[in-house]
């Protein structure tokens, strides 16, 4: 059995640079050792002219919808914060939601900013690209 990663819309762009750090990530998926899944707001987010190296990326990872039950508990995290909610906070809590779905960490170049809804989605792990 593989392990499976989260992708947030950072670790998008680091792949698509070429980054180091999510490249060996996707390098894991090419030797079957690990899936990389990334929910479709994070694609919204990211997608903005892209290029072919995007289209590679795509075929390499797993873009998933947000069930019902991922926007509830982003939504009720949200509610649950002491600050203003942008759109940015909202997929941020919207991509924690769903890792904690899946049981799956979450790689990130914005550790700080899935940091902030950890207390929230205790039982996720928030990785540094």
């Amino acid at each position: 059995m593989s392990t499976r990663y989260v992708f947030d819309t950072g670790a998008l762009i680091g792949a698509e640079r070429g980054d180091k750090r999510p490249l060996d990530y996707l390098a894991l998926v090419q030797r079957g050792q690990a899936e990389i899944v990334t929910p479709i707001v994070c694609i919204i987010e990211w997608w903005r002219g892209r290029t072919d190296r995007c289209e590679k990326l795509l075929r390499a990872i797993v873009v998933e919808p947000l069930p019902l039950s991922v926007a509830q508990a982003a939504g009720m995290a949200l509610a649950k914060m002491k600050q203003r909610v942008d759109s940015k906070l909202t997929i941020d809590a919207a991509v924690m939601a769903f890792a904690a779905l899946l049981d799956a960490p979450v790689i990130t170049s914005d550790v700080g900013d899935l940091e902030r809804l950890r207390a929230l989605f205790p039982g996720v792990r928030v990785l540094s690209v």
